[in-house]
């Protein structure tokens, strides 16, 4: 990878904790928006669709420079901060991890 991207990535991560503390304001009816089947859980998928799906109606400087990033460094970092939220690491989030920034 170019330190082009590199530097975008590192920025991005940066300042990407400040965009998931903003997905988090109303953790309630975001849960419930991004639970798409119900079942009280998010997995990997609905979370990196929520995520993108949020980050596509910003536009700001985290919005743009995360989209610059190429998909893969886009996954890792979505992956990154879905496992740390993930406490025990099952594979999901409940409610209660949700709202842990």
């Amino acid at each position: 990878m170019s330190a082009k991207y590199w530097i975008i990535a590192f920025i991005t991560f940066a300042s990407s904790s400040s965009c998931l503390a903003q997905v988090q304001t109303d953790k309630s009816q975001s849960f419930s928006e991004a639970d798409k089947n119900h079942d009280g859980k998010i997995s990997f998928e609905e979370f990196e669709i929520y995520v993108r799906s949020y980050l596509r109606k910003k536009s700001n400087f985290e919005s743009s420079g995360f989209s610059m990033l190429p998909y893969s460094t886009q996954e890792a970092i979505l992956k990154d901060h879905f496992d740390k939220m993930d406490i025990g690491h099952k594979g999901y989030l409940v409610q209660t991890e949700w709202k842990r920034k």
